[in-house]
């Protein structure tokens, strides 16, 4: 019997003799040409070579393909000296399915240690295959199912009929799956919308700002999208709130601001967060004798100016800067001292360096 080692050493020879001094696009032509039954003659013109060369390819593909089979016979000679041979027929693996093995792995791998190792390892899969499947034992289980008629078709060499068999069960079941997470999800939003309707109603602004930021949640599974989503419904319940003076809806945009300045990731989302946050506490804050909301617009928009810079974005810094003032000038107003309105004049003078005539 000729060695593995020499039957690699032929391949070489003769792929070396039938590829000398040809184009690698021009061999390539006739080799594929050469498998069907087109004539020497005509390949030669197809491809530009002689008819000499493409009988020599010609050649080489067929003293190619005996060492293929030669190598594949002694592969499959080589695991039946092995335990996993034993195991292989136990587990009800045929020997056709072997000869498959081998015949993928000898077209796939040339050097014949490799090889070898390739087939150990695929033999140990196939077995791996078979065990799995005599262990799913509930009749009805689409899973056991599956791995059932997987097996079956594997230990008889149609590997290609299990792939499809698994890749067609699990697109059922991606299917299925979406489709069950759109109901969940549509079941979800029904029910938060009738708990919001409930916050609303009990005038509970943070709760009513934490059920909107999980209907986001539900609704946008990416959650780099959430800032975004989360301030535009901030514009809505602002808008609302201001012009129209509701004074829940305000308090609601105050929570959502806190709600994605929370998921802030960079200086301008943090900048816009704070920024938001001031707006809501100022339009409340003047509607009501506490200052307690004023004062915490200012400490945002002081914030805001942390995040948002002036050589960095001048025109919001400045717009941030006026935003102080107004709410330092309605402090100020409230209070006996000039202090307050002295800030604001400051905070006015310094937004007026960036926003000139």
């Amino acid at each position: 019997m000729v060695r593995l080692g020499q039957l690699w050493l032929l391949m070489v020879i003769t792929y070396s003799a039938a590829s000398f001094a040809m184009a690698d696009t021009n061999v390539k032509c006739a080799v594929n040409l050469a498998k069907g039954s087109i004539s020497n003659s005509e390949i030669a013109i197809q491809c530009g070579l002689s008819e000499q060369q493409v009988a020599e390819i010609r050649a080489g593909q067929q003293q190619l393909q005996k060492t293929a089979d030669e190598t594949q016979a002694l592969l499959i000679e080589l695991v039946k000296r092995t335990d996993d041979y034993a195991r292989m027929r136990k587990a009800g693996i045929t020997e056709t399915a072997l000869i498959e093995l081998a015949r993928r792995v000898s077209a796939d791998v040339a050097e014949p240690d490799q090889a070898f190792r390739e087939l150990e390892r695929a033999v140990g899969i196939a077995i791996d295959v078979q065990t799995r499947a005599a262990a799913a034992t509930n009749p009805g289980d689409l899973v056991d199912e599956v791995l059932r008629q997987m097996a079956a078709q594997s230990a008889t060499g149609d590997f290609d009929g299990a792939a499809t068999t698994g890749r067609s069960a699990y697109q059922d079941w991606k299917a299925a799956e979406d489709d069950r997470q759109q109901q969940a999800r549509t079941t979800g939003l029904r029910l938060l919308s009738a708990g919001l309707e409930q916050e609303l109603l009990r005038r509970d602004a943070a709760a009513a700002a934490a059920i909107l930021a999980e209907q986001i949640a539900l609704e946008t599974p990416d959650p780099a999208q959430h800032f975004d989503r989360l301030r535009a419904v901030w514009d809505e319940y602002y808008d609302r709130g201001r012009d129209r003076g509701l004074n829940l809806d305000l308090d609601i945009s105050i929570h959502l601001a806190r709600q994605f300045l929370t998921r802030a990731t960079t200086p301008d989302q943090r900048g816009a967060a704070l920024i938001d946050l001031g707006r809501s506490l100022e339009a409340l804050g003047s509607r009501e004798t506490d200052p307690a909301r004023l004062e915490q617009a200012v400490q945002a928009y002081r914030n805001a100016l942390l995040e948002s810079t002036r050589d960095r974005v001048p025109l919001l810094w400045a717009m941030t800067q006026n935003n102080l003032g107004t709410a330092l000038k309605d402090l100020g107003e409230r209070e006996a001292g000039t202090d307050r309105l002295e800030q604001a004049v400051q905070a006015y003078r310094d937004a007026l360096l960036e926003r000139t005539r």
